[in-house]
């Protein structure tokens, strides 16, 4: 899998953070990331809800979507792993 970048939006849509995934590329199977509350100038950002958007199997070349077996989801739930949260996607 080649994996672009993870986003974060707020909730008027605007961008809060952008974070680097090129140490992910190659990967298979389930990929993890994790957004540490800050903005792009290292600021805490106030608590509230936000979107997560995660480019992957993106050819940099081409700018295009390579094909993949991998598809996207809904959020479907939240589920706590060691007192953190991750979000479950898809099926």
């Amino acid at each position: 899998m080649r994996v672009a970048r993870g986003a974060n939006f707020d909730k008027d849509k605007q961008l809060v953070r952008t974070l680097s995934l090129k140490e992910k590329n190659g990967k298979q199977g389930y990929v993890a990331f994790e957004w540490d509350g800050l903005n792009d100038q290292g600021k805490p950002v106030p608590a509230g809800i936000y979107e997560v958007f995660a480019e992957y199997n993106l050819n940099p070349t081409s700018n295009k979507y390579l094909h993949t077996r991998i598809g996207r989801g809904e959020i479907q739930g939240v589920v706590f792993d060691k007192g953190k949260p991750m979000l479950r996607m898809g099926r």
